[in-house]
């Protein structure tokens, strides 16, 4: 189960089927999908097949997705997730993204940390990842509020979607065991 993190006007709960109308109008958006590898939504049952395959990597442990909602509204208006999980090495992948009308107001960034504060003190993960295009200045900027640090650029980046032309990714880490991160 995908604990419930608060922070301010948000909470960060796991991601349900009857948000699937906020997720489309995420996944719906060209402005979004510059910055993400899954293929823009043309409906919403593209939106239901892409939580259908979400669910079943959180029931099986292999991913957990966290929604960001409003707390005066329940308004899903973005989430954030950990794939890639190893639990060998207790290292992540996080992904994240926000509907375009909420960017630019330190949402995301604030959220983040609240999640990495959560998971410092679970101690499950060691070490979190995160691949960003080069182009995604915004991205960029938020990860690095968040905490995380540039360690490479990796050019021939290939994506698990195949829907991506950009190969070339910004590589970022997040170490979980040390107090550097701030």
């Amino acid at each position: 189960m995908t604990p419930r993190i608060e922070r301010d006007s948000y909470v960060l709960v796991q991601i349900k089927e009857n948000h699937c109308k906020d997720l489309y109008a995420i996944f719906s958006s060209d402005e979004n999908a510059k910055h993400i590898t899954n293929k823009v939504h043309s409906n919403i049952h593209d939106t239901r097949k892409w939580f259908e395959k979400i669910d079943k990597q959180m029931t099986e442990g292999e991913a957990f997705y966290w929604g960001i909602y409003c707390k005066t509204d329940d308004a899903l208006i973005g989430f954030i997730a950990l794939h890639k999980i190893d639990k060998r090495t207790k290292s992540a992948r996080i992904a994240y993204v926000l509907n375009r009308k909420y960017w630019g107001q330190g949402i995301m960034p604030k959220m983040l940390q609240a999640l990495l504060n959560y998971l410092a003190l679970q101690r499950d993960f060691k070490r979190l990842e995160a691949t960003i295009k080069v182009s995604n200045l915004g991205s960029i900027r938020c990860i690095e509020k968040a905490g995380f640090k540039l360690k490479t650029i990796l050019y021939d980046y290939q994506s698990d979607t195949k829907t991506d032309e950009n190969h070339v990714r910004y590589f970022f880490v997040y170490d979980l065991s040390s107090s550097d991160n701030e």
